[in-house]
């Protein structure tokens, strides 16, 4: 079966919101508005079938899911920015 490797832009979202828990600052250091990194945000939870943030009224938090699916999307150093094809974090299922 084929997984659809999930859009740049929105592991880059999801990557820059979970770091700074917030929507406003990850869409301003992204050059974008909030609300296109919350729609950013919304499609790759559709698209992974998971929830990755706790919506609150001025704040965000990480799901359980999301502290596992942040790690696999972080390089483990600077010098190793391009992922392998078996360390994808939308080809495995070890934390969900």
């Amino acid at each position: 079966m084929h997984n659809p490797m999930p859009p740049l832009n929105a592991l880059r979202a999801f990557e820059a919101a979970a770091r700074h828990l917030s929507l406003t600052r990850a869409a301003h250091e992204l050059h974008v508005t909030a609300g296109a990194l919350s729609h950013q945000i919304r499609g790759l939870e559709d698209l992974l079938g998971l929830k990755l943030f706790e919506r609150r009224v001025r704040s965000i938090a990480l799901t359980p899911p999301a502290s596992c699916f942040i790690r696999a999307c972080r390089p483990a150093s600077p010098a190793s920015r391009r992922p392998s094809p078996a360390s994808a974090p939308w080809a495995t299922s070890a934390c969900w």
